[in-house]
Order: structure tokens, then C-alpha cells, then sequence
């Protein structure tokens, strides 16, 4: 079996090497010279930004970036890609495209436009070919060229997947062939108009991953492979199994050469299914564009053919190893790993012993051979005396030889623990007695299974065979079946459904959305894993397993699958969902050129438009003027039609001698003030000439304020010259100036009165008398007006007469605070409330009120009252029909410019409060006149605005602080070039320009020049030339057109027509083409030249003046080597390479190396037929045992140095250079192999082996082990009986230990066993252990804290109703059993009744009676242990003990629920009778309303003793009424009514 083992690599390894022979054959002579590889030819491997190089387990593969460049190839390929080319080609892409992206694959253009492009998108899954479509001229000629076309790929777009995709596009004038991994290939015909047309110009541009001049073009993702083959592909360029799909060939291949590359005879055969073609790299890669050589062609198959041989020696070295394995395989197939044993005289005998079978020989079994001795001294073997022990050949015996005399005595037999005992024939010593079940024979003890029932176990025990079911416990749910010859099931495996399934396997199962899978005899089943999704509500339809998005979320919003929608950040952006995945393409691609200088775009719009200018990355609306940022003050701008016009803003003079220059403001600014000619400074205040108004300067404008003047006390005050105010220093009357006291005639037109002056007070007087001899002056106690007055005639004799005839003398009445009062009134006083004044004879007395005397004992007084009040609680308020607390302010509800507030009742209204305005116009705001704004002409002004005043246009006005003032415009000098007249002043409001006036913003032509624009802005005019717009770069402008054209050419001063050529006036090696106004100029096309190596020229051409060999440029005459691997000497003549072999140069060194041309070098060494590098170190060809190594030719050997061993006594094999370790023990003087086993000389109780030289003994183990053995001088203890505690116990003996008295131990073979002695069960929940015994015992019974004894009974305290006993130390508990009551309303406790029946009879009988009742009813109630009923039902209503009501609400009859001493209830309803009102006048009669029962006399009765006269009593409150109580109160007083008077109903 281990020689199968070994054979079955090396014939995979031969294999192997015959499939890499025909591989490396079929390879060596195939490549393919009409595929670029593109990757190659752009040079990936080396650093390109955007490009990263990552090795995967099949090859190296490109990750590319959308930041890389455009990939364009050289031109060189671009020559070869036209020169090649015959109207079809074939497309081959391996990789892997970024999902959510749109890109250009490849794409062939011209210079100027695109010829084709294969698009791909993963946006919407689609795959497109864009090309230029030939017409029905066929021969892809341009005479049946009709423009561009486009093809989708039928199906799903194949780069759309998560994995790798392979995809070839074979492309022909009449078909497209698609073919995709393993997938059927899909082949289109195309229609005659729409033909491919692919004749491409000499300097096509070949651009992989892009498109040129598009960003949006550029390809992420990762590409393995991408190739053009120049011609179509007849069948898939990689081998798939399942299809070889030849496809037929189209009418163009028909048209072609025969020898197509794509014919099948030229095919190469693969090894493995879906490789790609030359996986060994043998394509052509274009690397200067020429094709292989033949030289490499020969180092290539030298190269294979020295791995070959390499490959033969590892073959021959695996031969020689795998003979040497079968050798050994073979000797360990002759080896038993177990001991050999031997067979004598029909007994097996175990390998090593040694019996005898006579007196004088004595046999031994070695290796499974019996040897035998003669024994010439009885016990002398092999001429030696050995004092050995053996066993005799029936094994009952074992013999010494001690001095040559042998001893023999039976061999020991163990004791046995059974009863029956049997000998069977064979042994020597007895055993147990065996059993013979079904004809089969069991030991002593053993267990089995029946075959016919293996549910049972069966026991033999002394020749009894005891046989029981086997109870099976199973942890698991789902067990599986019994395994064979067992009975219980096993959790090694689940049965479900009858089925059995091994642990881990897969449980199928009616829900197709869970997996089960068995764990340990169980069904775990769990839902089947799903996706994770993105979208945040995915949708869960009934019979899928798991949700799907059916929504996207983007943007915050939520769209339904396949809906498209535009981007909300992004209006470029058109977005798609599908499958919850949001996928977006971008259209500011299509959008059209403006025409303007900034385009801008509108919000929520992707094309720019001339409605809206962007200025530095800002947006202005069409008007808007504005100052760039960054650009300072002086530069305005204006957006007009997406056209930006800025111009500088010129300052006027200034008027202060030290202007400020402020970041904030283009001009320089004044901080000083200039009024009138004169200059002040920041913060000054000074006066005007008036001296009425004051200035400040502030920020550098002047602010001037008038002088505000106290009010004045006096009538006819004066303002004098050189002050503001006027003042009552002296008085001003009737246009003339009188000073303080002087006197004056009476004007004309006053009364014939002369009164003195005092402080500005003129009072005329009605006195006749003109002159007065004493005049006085009197000042007017509260202010200081003077009083002017006749002279008196009467001193009045009271302290406030009235107003006589001439004089205030007349005391008959009274003048009080300026009123007048009859004699003897009495008013109120003017100021105080709290006096009050009389008028007597002219004198006017105030006393104050007097207060009435209070009851309470703290008053207190309210604000405004006079008297002390006692305190009283404050009233609410009502105002407005709405109320309001007590203390509670609140805004007047009809005007928010009153506050009211509610004091007891009363409410008090205020308006707010207004601080004083010093400003001339002020406005009003929140109820106040405020400063914050001016009101002039009934128009509310803000602070700082100014305007022109309606009746004067140049008149300005201006809202400073609440005042307003006006002056008359100051025209400011004109700050441009040409402004408009307006009203007042020249304004830049508008443009003049060449006597045309233009409004501002507008633009115009210009007369002068039809080529330029104008604009007016701001009162500049800015002409600039007319915008041109096209995308040529060599345009020509025709005389008298404004802007250039794009159909001519104007290069160099030479007008060029679209197509026409002409030679590159800067470089002699190009010619120059116009191409719709731009100028493309291209290398020419070179001559062929006609030697075999022609040097290039500084045109880039080939030309015969020089050599180019081996990639080396060389001039005429020039020696160079050459020949294959440079073994010849060449020269250069006239493009032209000769050469001659070259010879060997001498060598100093003794074994050189051969180089390529067979000369002797010392770089390497050549030893006994073998080559080495230098530094090389190798085994000796015929000494392997030496080892030599290689330095510059020279090879010095040594024997190879042997690895230490670890053994003492190692031993060199024959064939072998070093010493190995056999692991021969030595041990007493013997030697061992490793790996033997054998007993001690010295120790005869101990078992000895070999093991790598190091022997190990231990005690041989014993057959009977026991715990507690009786000392004995064999090597195994005897466990016949038991030591325990020093005394030796016989087997099966039982004894009481003497450390624990309650412990029963036993002795059994040895061992000793103790358990505790087992007590009965007590009956009680408390026993107790009594001092020198064992088991506890009942005695009393213990509850809460007091003992019972055995048998007792008794009540408890706490609960009246349980009863208790002791029994066998336990208390047992129980309560009576109470009989079920038919009532809903239960009472158990009785306090709880008697208490509802005394509240009952108190209040019908009082409270020393309702006790009585009470004290009977505890000792009557029955039961008070069990609930009773307490409840009454009527007309489906419960009522409660004592509780009355009236049937039928008829007034008349009363019913009350009565619980009654026998625990019954009885409804006592009773009907009132009315009293006898024979005696009772017909006057005095009331009859009965709705509520009363009885017609009532308004006198009392004679029978009645009631008080109340004429009113109703009912009976529950009528001394005359008593309601009669059956049960315990029967001893009650007998009831005061009469007879007759109440009946039961």
C-alpha cells in the first residue's frame, strides 16, 4: 500500500512534464503578428499617475483611475494600425469595471474628430459601439460615407458584473460578433446604409481607457488584457469546453486573402479549458515595431531545451529515491510491530520464555523460534551458571536455579471474591465460576448484548446470567437510530422525517427559506443569510426569503424602482433606480456654447446661460453692479448679458487738509468737519453765530442741534440781545421792554391802569383809581410772577375773603385753593381727602375726618383712604367683561399704551410712561415719542435716510436723530467721463456720448466703429470689439468682416483652404494641413530605403549614410561586434553590416568556463563535465562526500563537514560520509536495541527498556490493585484482606471505625469502604441529637417561643378562629370550614357588623342605647369564625346594613336593610300613616307637596308633642315616630305612638 502511495506523484509528475513538453513545443513555434497589445505598447508597468500595477494568482493586472492621462499610443502604432488594417478588426478586453460609472473603452479618432469609441456603462447597463457608417459603397471607401452610427449590445452590458468579465468584439463592414466568457456568441448583421466603416488616416490616434479632450470619458476600473487585432475573429480568442463556435465567414472575409489568420488549420490546440491565447507571453509586443527575430527564436528553445534537461535529472533523481522507498516499504511489510510468539507442543508461548521441558533442557522463544539447551549441570545453560528464575512449560511452576540446584514450587494464585468457583482445564489456578449463555461462554462479571435482543444487557455473576432492558437517556431532541447491536438512540446523527443525517450535514426541510443542519442529535434550523441591502425600507413580498429594495433613497428623498429623476445637489447630474442602487450620469456634456464672456447658471439648472454672470466663482443677476472681491473699493462692475464691464470709480476733491484713507471706501474721507470755510475736529462742539444752535463733529459730518429753553413761570418774559432764551428778568409788552418794578402808563387799548413790574407779570386789575400814593410789591407765593395791583382801600378782616367791589376783602364767603365758598359750607380739602374744611365768616378751617371705632384688633389702612380699615379679603376684578386677580396687572385691552392693575375689586388704568424727546420730528413707537426716526409731512423717516423735498427737487433733506433739516443740493463734481444733465447737478446716472445721450446699463453700437460695442455704466462708456466665438486655432478674418471664420486657414500670412497642405515653414521634416480653421502639422512620410540597415536621419527617415544594428545607430567605417550573442566582429559600410568570427583570448585561470562563443572566461568554472557560476558550490561529481565550490575560475573542494551527533556511541554506515546514532543501550553490561524491552538482573520486580541509548526501568505493574493491602515480601501487595487503622480485617468483614462511630465500614479485597451509619426519617421539622448517639430524635413541639408537649391542643391569641396540636414534634394548624353564602355583600369580621348596626341605632335611639344593642349583638351573632350575609336586593339594587330608602320614590313608605342577630337580612319597609286633623281648623290645613307624605295643621296637635308647628316630620325625625326592632331589642321602651300609626307592608 505504501508503494502505491509513493508511485502515484511521480506519475502525476511525469505527466506533468510531458504536458509542459507540448506546451512549451506547441507554443515555441505559434505567435501572432497582427495584435498590439495595448497595455504593452503604453508601458503600464512603468509609473503613470492615476495607474497602479497589482499582482492577482492569474497575472498581473492594471488599476486605473479616472485622474490618469488620456492612454494614447505612440505614433508607431498608428502607422502600423493603418498600414495593416483591411476593413475589419477584432476588440479583446479582460477586467473589471467600477459600478455607478460611464466610460470609453477605446477609441480610434482623428485629430479633429472621433472615428470610433466602444462605450460602456454601468450606469444603465449598456454597451455601445460608436463608428463611422460607410453607405452602401461597400470597400469602406468614402464615397458612400453618410456620418456617424451607433450599435447597443442586445443584452445586459457584461461589465456590469461583480466579477471579472472576459469580452472580444470581432468588428466587419456587414457584422459585429460579441463574445462573452463562456456565453453563446451573438453575432448582427448590419444593415447595407449602416455599414462599419474603417478606413482609418496614417495619424489615427489610438486612446485606450478615454476619450481625447473628454474628462468624463475616462475609465475606472481594472484591466487584465486589452488588444486590437487587425483583423476579425473567426471564433473566440480563448477556449472554452461547451462551445468551439466557428463562425461562418461574412461576405468581406470572402473578399480577402485566403490565407486569413483566422483560419482554422492555423489555430493552436490548448491544455486547459479557458486560457487566453499565448498565455506564455509569445505574442507579438510591439517594442519598435518589427517583428521577432530569429536569433531569439533559438535562445528561446535553447533556454527550454536546458530546462528540459534539468527536468531529466530530477526525474532520474525521483527514480533513484523512489527505489530506495519501495526497499524499505518492503522490509517493514516483513515486520510485525507486535511480539512475535511461538507454538510448542500445540501451546503458544510468548516471545522471551524460557521453560523446561526435561531435566537437562530448557527451551527458549526468540522472534518467534523455539531454541533449545541442554542444561549438562541442571541448571547450567551455555556452560555458565545463571541464578534466573523460569516458568515450566504448563506455566503452574517456576523453578530457580540457586548454586546450580534448581527449586520448583506452584505458582501463586489470586484470591477471589465470589463464592463459585470452577478449574478450567489449562490454567493453574481457580477462578469464578463462568457462565454459558446461548452457547457462548462469559467470566465472572463480564456484560454483553444478545444478538437476538441487544436492548438487553446481560451480567454473569458465579454461573448466573442476569439479563435487563438498558435505559436509555438521550440529552438530545432529534437522536438518531440505533447504531447496530445497540439499543438506545445516539445523538452521534438527527432523524428527521425518518431519515437519518451525520452531525453538520444539511436537513432539508419544507421552508425553503431556513437551512438546518444537525448539531449533536439536533435540528438547528436558522433563516438563510440575506444580502445586505442599502436602501433603508426594503420590501418584503410574501414568497420571497428575503427583502429587496424595490426604493431608493437618495438625497434625503425616496424613489420608486425604475424611476429617473434629477440629482437635487446636481442638477447635472440624471440619476436612475434600480434594484435600491442609485446610479447617475452627467449632461453638461450636451450643453450648447454660450455667448457671453460669463455664463453662469442658474439655480437647479446644468447649462450656463447669458442671463446670469459668474465673476470669481459669484453669481450676479443681469443689472446687478457690484465690486469684485479682492479687488478693492475704486472697482465697480456691472453684469450685463453674461458679459462683466468694470470700470474705476474717480474720486472728487476733498475739502480738509488731512484726509483719512479708508480700506472700506475707494475715496479718502474727511474726520474733520468744514461749516462755512472753517475746519473742526473729531468730537468738537462749538455754537453758531445765533447762539441758539450747538455743532458736533462727528465721523466727519457736522451735526447741529437748537437750543431747547426751559419753560418760563412769567407771562411776559424778554429775550435779549446776544442770548437764545428769554428770560423774566424784566417784561416785553406790547412790543416794548419794561424793567423789573418800573411803572407805566396803561397802552390805548388796556384799562386806565398803572400797575409797577415785577418779574415779568402784568396783571390789570378793574379798579377805577389810576394813581396809587403806595404802591407795594408783593411775590406770588409759588412762583415768581410779579403782581401787579391797585393800591388797597380795605384790609379784610378774614383769612380767605372773596373778591369784593375793587379789593379781596369781602369776607362773607370764603376763597380756597382758588375756588370760592358760601358761609358757613363745609368742602372738602383740595389736596388732603382725609380733611375736611369749613368756610366761617370768610375764615376757612381744616380738621381732619374722624374714624369710627373698629372691632378688629390689628386694622390696617389702605393707600388712599383716610380711616383704618379691618382687614378684609381682596376682591377680584371684572374690567372689559374679563376677569382679573386680585394684584393682577394687566394692559388695557383695547390700548396697549395703558397699564392696569386690580386692587380689591377696583381696577386703576395709567398710560405708560414717556421719557422727554429733545428731536424735532419725532415718530411714534410703542405708545412713546422716540428720536429713533423722523416724522416730516406725515411720512415716517428712518434715521440717516435723506430725500428730495416734494416742493423743492434740488432741496435735500435729511433725518438725523429725530430732527429733520433741508438745505439746498450741493452738486457734487462729476466722477465720469460722460454725464447726463439732470435738474439740479450733471449725474452718472446715464452716458452722453457723441451728443447721444444712452441710459445706464444699456449697451449700443458705435458709430464710429461698426467692429466695437458700447456700454454705459455708471457714466463710462467702455467700447470694446464685438465677441467672437469659434474653436479653431488659425482662423482668417476676411477685410470688412468683425469676427475671423473658420472655413480658411491663415498661417504663416498664407490663406489656406480647408484641406490644402503645404510644407512646414519651422521643420523641414513636416507638412502643415488646414483643418476647418486649424493648422495640424505631421511628420512626412519617409522614402523606403534600400540597404538592410539604413541609419535614421533628423527627419526620422531611413537613409543609407550609416548603420542601425542591434538597436545601435553606428556611422560608415564604424567596428562593432555582432553575430549570435556576439561572437563576430562587424562593420558598417553604407547601411550595410559585415562580419567575421571572432578569436579567444588566453586565460590564466585553471578550469574557466565557456562563454557564448565557446571561449575560455573566469567568470564561471568548468569541473569534470560541469559548468558553474562563479561562487557556486556544488557536490564533487565522484566523491560525494566532498563539497566544492567555484571563485573566478579556480575550484577548490574539501571534505563536507558532518553535522554534530548526539549519541556516544555513533557508527558511519557503509556508503555513507558521516556517523549516525544507532541507539544501542549499554546496560549492566549487556547491550540493548532501541526499542527493546526486558527485566532488571538486579530487580526482578521491575521492567526495563531501550530507548535511543537511554534505558528506563520502572515496577512492573500489578494485576490487583487495593487501597489498603496487608504487607507482603512478593512484588504486588496481597489484597486477600485489609490493614485500616493498624488491625487487619478479613475480606467481606464489616466493623465500625474507631475515629467515626457513625460510620459502618466494610473490607472487600483490600479495600476498605466507609459510609455514615443511616438514620430513620423523623417525623418532626426540629429534632434533636442527643449527646453519644447518632440519629436525632423527636420531643416537643416549639411555636413562637413556647413549648408543647406530644398530643397537647390549643387556641391561638392571634387568631381566634385556628385551633393548633402537637403532634411527634410538629404543629399542626387548621381553621374551620365555613358554609358558602348565596349573598354578594360578605362580612368575616363581626366588628365590622356590629359597627354598621350601632351607627344604625344611634342615630334612631342614641348613642347609650345603640351600646346596649351592640353588647347584646356580640354574644347573639353566630359564627363570628365564617362570613355573613350583609346585603339586601331590591328591584335588582343592593343596599347595605342600615341603609333606608324610598320604593318607588313615593314618600310615604320608607324601607331599611336590616341584618338580623341570626346573621339573616330582612328589607323592613314600613308606610307612614298620616294624623287625625279633626281638631285641626280648615284654615290651618297645608296639604302635601311633591316631597311630603301628610297634610300638616299650621297649630299643634293635641297628641303631638313636637315643636314644629306646620311643617312636615318624617319619620326619621319625629319624636312621635319609633320603629320597631324584633331580636334583642325586645327589652327595649315601648314605642310613644299610638296604635295603628305605622304597619309593615
Amino acid at each position: 500500500m505504501e508503494s502505491g502511495k509513493l508511485r502515484t506523484p511521480i506519475l502525476l509528475g511525469i505527466q506533468f512534464l510531458w504536458v509542459f513538453a507540448q506546451t512549451v513545443q506547441g507554443q515555441s513555434g505559434s505567435h501572432h503578428e497582427n495584435v498590439i497589445d495595448l497595455l504593452e505598447a503604453l508601458n503600464m508597468s512603468s509609473h503613470i499617475s492615476g495607474v497602479s500595477k497589482l499582482q492577482s494568482p492569474s497575472g498581473v493586472m492594471y488599476r486605473i483611475r479616472p485622474r490618469a492621462p488620456h492612454l494614447t499610443l505612440p505614433a508607431e502604432y498608428s502607422h502600423l494600425l493603418h498600414s495593416n488594417l483591411q476593413g475589419s478588426m477584432g476588440l479583446y478586453f479582460v477586467g473589471h469595471q467600477s459600478s455607478g460609472s460611464s466610460a470609453t473603452l477605446l477609441s480610434l479618432s482623428s485629430p479633429s474628430s472621433p472615428i470610433l469609441q466602444f462605450i460602456s456603462s454601468t450606469l444603465n447597463d449598456t454597451l455601445r459601439l460608436d463608428y463611422q457608417a460607410g453607405g452602401g459603397g461597400g470597400g469602406g471607401g468614402r464615397r458612400g460615407a453618410r456620418g456617424p452610427a451607433s450599435f447597443l449590445f442586445p443584452v445586459r452590458n457584461p461589465f456590469s458584473r461583480e466579477e471579472r468579465v472576459r469580452l472580444a468584439v470581432s468588428l466587419e463592414p456587414d457584422r459585429l460578433a460579441f463574445f462573452v466568457d463562456c456565453q453563446e456568441a451573438v453575432v448582427v448583421p448590419i444593415k447595407s446604409e449602416e455599414r462599419i466603416h474603417l478606413e482609418l488616416p496614417q495619424n489615427v490616434v489610438i486612446t485606450l481607457a478615454s476619450t481625447p479632450r473628454r474628462k468624463d470619458s475616462k475609465f475606472s476600473g481594472y484591466l487584465k488584457t486589452a488588444e486590437i487585432s487587425m483583423k476579425a475573429y473567426s471564433r473566440r480568442p480563448w477556449v472554452c469546453d461547451n462551445f468551439t463556435d466557428n463562425l461562418p465567414a461574412s461576405k468581406h472575409a470572402v473578399a480577402q486573402s485566403p490565407d486569413s489568420w483566422t483560419d482554422s488549420s492555423r489555430g493552436t490546440s490548448r491544455v486547459t479549458s479557458c486560457s487566453e491565447v499565448s498565455p506564455w507571453g509569445l505574442r507579438l509586443l510591439l517594442k519598435g515595431v518589427k517583428s521577432v527575430s530569429q536569433v531569439q527564436k533559438d535562445d528561446r528553445l535553447k533556454t527550454l531545451e536546458k530546462r528540459m534537461e534539468e527536468m531529466a535529472r530530477m526525474l532520474d533523481m525521483v527514480k533513484a529515491q523512489n527505489a530506495d522507498l519501495q526497499s524499505r516499504v518492503k522490509y517493514l511489510e516483513g515486520c510485525e510491530c507486535v511480539r512475535q510468539r511461538c507454538e510448542w507442543e500445540g501451546r503458544e508461548v510468548d516471545d522471551g520464555h524460557r521453560w523446561q521441558i526435561d531435566l537437562s533442557n530448557v527451551c527458549t522463544c526468540t522472534s518467534g523460534k523455539v531454541t533449545c539447551q541442554s542444561n549438562i549441570r541442571g541448571c547450567e545453560l551455555d556452560g555458565t551458571i545463571h541464578n534466573v528464575s523460569y516458568s515450566t512449560l504448563d506455566g503452574c511452576q517456576t523453578c530457580t536455579c540457586k548454586g546450580g540446584t534448581r527449586e520448583c514450587s506452584p505458582r501463586p494464585c489470586p484470591s477471589l471474591d465470589c463464592t463459585q468457583k470452577e478449574t478450567v482445564p489449562g490454567d493453574c489456578c481457580p477462578q469464578c465460576k463462568s457462565c454459558i449463555h446461548t452457547g457462548v461462554r462469559y467470566d465472572h462479571k463480564a456484560k454483553w448484548r444478545p444478538e437476538e435482543s441487544p436492548c438487553d444487557v446481560c451480567t454473569c455473576l458465579e454461573g448466573r446470567v442476569h439479563c435487563e432492558k438498558e435505559q436509555c437517556r438521550t440529552p438530545c431532541k432529534n437522536p438518531a437510530a440505533p447504531p447496530p447491536n445497540t439499543c438506545c438512540p445516539v445523538c452521534q446523527g438527527c432523524s428527521e422525517n425518518g431519515h437519518d443525517f451525520p452531525n453538520g450535514a444539511a436537513i432539508p426541510t419544507g421552508d425553503r427559506c431556513q437551512e438546518c443542519t444537525c448539531v449533536n442529535g439536533n435540528v438547528a434550523c436558522s433563516p438563510l443569510p440575506c444580502p445586505a441591502l442599502s436602501c433603508r425600507n426594503p420590501v418584503h413580498r410574501a414568497g420571497d426569503c428575503c427583502p429587496r429594495c424595490e426604493q431608493c433613497e437618495y438625497e434625503s428623498k425616496v424613489y420608486v424602482d425604475g424611476q429617473t429623476f434629477p440629482s437635487r445637489r446636481d442638477p447635472c447630474l440624471r440619476c436612475y433606480c434600480s434594484a435600491g442602487e442609485v446610479s447617475c450620469e452627467r449632461l453638461d456634456s450636451s450643453c450648447p456654447t454660450p455667448r457671453c464672456n460669463h455664463p453662469a447658471k442658474h439655480k437647479g439648472e446644468c447649462c450656463p446661460t447669458c442671463d446670469v454672470c459668474e465673476y470669481d466663482r459669484r453669481v450676479y443677476a443681469h443689472g446687478e453692479v457690484f465690486t469684485p472681491a479682492g479687488s478693492g473699493p475704486c472697482l465697480q462692475c456691472r453684469c450685463k448679458g453674461g458679459n462683466v464691464i468694470c470700470h474705476e470709480e474717480k474720486c472728487p476733491p476733498v475739502q480738509c487738509s488731512n484726509p483719512i484713507i479708508d480700506p472700506q471706501h475707494c475715496c479718502p474721507i474727511c474726520k474733520a468737519c468744514v461749516l462755512e470755510g472753517v475746519e473742526y475736529d473729531e468730537g468738537s462742539s462749538w455754537q453758531l453765530e445765533n447762539r441758539c444752535s450747538s455743532c458736533t463733529c462727528a465721523n466727519g459730518e457736522t451735526r447741529c442741534t437748537h437750543t431747547h429753553c426751559p419753560p418760563r413761570e412769567c407771562l411776559h418774559p424778554t429775550k435779549t440781545t446776544g442770548s437764545c432764551c428769554a428770560t423774566c428778568e424784566s417784561c416785553t409788552y406790547n412790543h416794548r421792554i419794561y424793567s423789573e418794578g418800573q411803572r407805566f402808563s396803561r397802552p390805548p387799548s388796556s384799562p386806565a391802569t398803572s400797575a409797577p413790574v415785577s418779574t415779568g407779570l402784568w396783571r390789570v386789575r378793574g379798579d377805577p383809581v389810576l394813581q396809587s400814593t403806595a404802591p407795594t410789591r408783593t411775590h406770588h407765593p409759588e412762583s415768581a410772577a410779579l403782581n401787579v395791583q391797585t393800591a388797597p382801600l380795605k384790609t379784610p378782616h378774614c383769612n380767605a375773603p372773596r373778591p369784593g367791589t375793587c379789593c379781596q376783602n369781602n369776607c362773607n364767603g370764603c376763597t380756597h385753593a382758588g375756588k370760592e365758598y358760601p358761609n358757613g359750607l363745609e368742602f372738602p380739602h383740595p389736596t388732603d381727602t382725609c380733611r375736611t374744611c369749613s368756610c366761617i365768616n370768610g375764615n376757612v378751617q381744616c380738621l381732619k375726618k374722624r374714624c369710627p371705632p373698629l372691632l378688629c384688633s390689628h386694622p390696617n389702612v389702605i393707600p388712599g383712604d383716610c380711616c383704618p380699615q379691618c382687614p378684609a379679603p381682596p376682591s377680584d376684578c371684572v374690567f372689559e367683561q374679563r376677569t382679573y386677580r386680585h394684584t393682577e396687572r394687566f394692559y388695557h385691552p383695547t390700548d396697549n399704551c395703558r397699564s392696569c392693575g386690580c386692587t380689591n375689586g377696583t381696577v386703576h388704568c395709567q398710560r405708560k410712561p414717556c421719557p422727554f424727546t429733545a428731536c424735532s420730528h419725532p415718530i411714534t413707537q410703542e405708545c412713546c415719542r422716540t428720536c429713533e426716526g423722523c416724522l416730516h409731512e406725515s411720512r415716517e423717516r428712518a434715521n440717516g435716510e435723506t430725500w428730495v423735498e416734494a416742493s423743492d427737487p434740488c432741496s435735500e433733506c435729511l433725518c438725523r436723530e429725530g430732527s429733520v433739516r433741508c438745505e439746498r443740493k450741493r452738486c457734487p463734481p462729476s466722477n465720469c467721463n460722460h454725464p447726463v444733465r439732470r435738474q439740479c447737478c450733471m449725474s452718472c446716472d446715464g452716458c452722453v456720448f457723441h451728443g447721444k445721450e444712452y441710459p445706464d446699463g444699456t449697451e449700443f453700437p458705435d458709430d464710429q466703429d461698426p467692429c466695437s460695442v458700447c456700454y454705459c455704466y455708471g457714466g463710462e462708456v467702455v467700447c470694446s470689439k464685438l465677441p467672437c466665438y469659434g474653436d479653431c486655432s488659425h482662423p482668417y478674418n476676411p477685410p470688412g468682416q468683425c469676427c475671423a471664420e473658420c472655413d480658411r486657414c491663415l498661417y504663416n500670412s498664407v490663406v489656406l483652404t480647408n484641406g490644402q497642405t503645404i510644407p512646414d515653414p519651422g521643420n523641414l521634416c513636416s507638412e502643415c494641413t488646414c483643418q476647418r480653421g486649424s493648422v495640424r502639422c505631421l511628420k512626412k512620410t519617409c522614402p523606403a530605403a534600400l540597404c538592410p540597415h539604413p541609419a535614421t536621419s533628423p527627419c526620422g527617415c531611413p537613409v543609407c549614410d550609416g548603420c542601425h544594428f542591434q538597436g545601435v545607430s553606428h556611422v560608415d567605417g564604424q567596428v562593432l561586434p555582432g553575430g549570435e550573442k556576439g561572437c563576430e566582429e562587424c562593420t558598417c559600410s553604407r547601411g550595410e553590416v559585415v562580419c567575421v568570427q571572432r578569436r579567444c583570448p588566453a586565460v590564466s585561470c585553471p578550469h574557466p568556463a565557456l562563454d557564448g562563443c565557446a571561449c575560455g572566461v573566469c567568470d564561471g568554472c568548468s569541473f569534470n563535465g560541469r559548468e558553474c557560476f562563479s561562487g557556486e558550490r556544488f557536490q564533487h561529481p565522484t566523491d560525494h562526500c566532498q563539497l566544492c565550490s567555484c571563485l573566478n575560475g579556480g575550484v577548490v573542494c574539501a571534505r563536507a563537514s558532518c553535522p554534530s551527533v548526539a549519541c556516544v556511541r555513533p557508527v558511519t554506515p557503509p556508503g555513507e560520509c558521516c556517523p549516525v546514532c544507532t541507539g544501542v543501550c549499554q546496560h549492566q553490561g549487556r547491550e540493548y536495541q532501541s526499542g527493546s524491552t526486558f527485566s532488571s538482573p538486579s530487580d526482578p520486580c521491575s521492567s526495563c527498556s531501550c530507548l535511543n541509548e537511554v534505558v528506563t526501568c520502572q515496577r512492573r505493574p500489578c494485576p490487583v490493585r487495593c487501597s489498603h493491602p496487608v504487607p507482603s515480601e512478593s512484588c504486588c501487595p496481597v489484597c486477600d484482606s485489609c490493614l485500616y487503622e493498624g488491625v487487619v480485617h478479613s475480606h467481606s468483614h464489616t466493623f465500625t471505625a474507631s475515629s467515626n462511630p457513625c460510620q459502618r465500614c466494610t473490607c472487600v479485597r483490600g479495600t476498605v469502604t466507609c459510609v455514615p451509619l443511616v438514620c430513620p426519617s423523623t417525623p418532626c421539622a426540629r429534632p434533636v441529637t442527643k449527646p453519644g448517639q447518632c440519629c436525632p430524635e423527636c420531643t416537643v413541639c416549639v411555636l413562637d417561643g413556647k413549648e408543647f408537649s406530644d398530643g397537647q391542643a390549643w387556641t391561638l391569641s392571634s387568631n381566634r378562629c385556628s385551633s393548633c396540636t402537637c403532634q411527634a414534634g410538629e404543629v399542626q394548624c387548621s381553621s374551620p370550614r365555613c358554609p358558602k353564602l348565596p349573598c354578594m355583600h360578605q362580612v368575616t369580621d363581626p366588628r365590622r357588623l356590629l359597627s354598621s348596626l350601632q351607627r344604625l341605632h344611634v342615630r334612631r335611639r342614641g348613642a347609650h342605647r345603640g351600646q346596649q344593642l351592640v353588647r347584646r349583638l356580640h354574644s347573639l351573632v353566630p359564627g363570628e369564625c365564617c362570613p355573613v350575609c350583609a346585603d339586601c336586593v331590591f328591584e335588582g339594587r343592593v343596599y347595605g346594613p342600615g341603609d333606608s330608602f324610598h320604593p318607588a320614590d313615593d314618600p310615604c313608605q320608607i324601607c331599611t336593610c336590616e341584618v338580623m342577630p341570626d346573621g339573616e337580612q330582612h328589607l323592613r319597609c314600613l308606610r307612614k300613616q298620616c294624623p287625625s286633623l279633626v281638631d285641626c281648623p280648615k284654615s290651618n290645613i297645608l296639604f302635601s307637596g311633591p316631597d311630603s307624605c301628610c297634610p300638616v295643621c299650621a297649630q299643634p296637635l293635641s297628641n303631638c308633642t313636637s315643636a314644629l308647628i306646620g311643617n312636615e316630620v318624617l319619620a326619621t325625625d319625629d319624636p312621635c315616630f319609633y320603629l320597631p326592632l324584633q331580636g334583642p331589642d325586645m327589652d327595649l321602651p315601648p314605642p310613644a305612638v299610638r296604635p295603628g300609626d305605622l304597619s309593615s307592608s
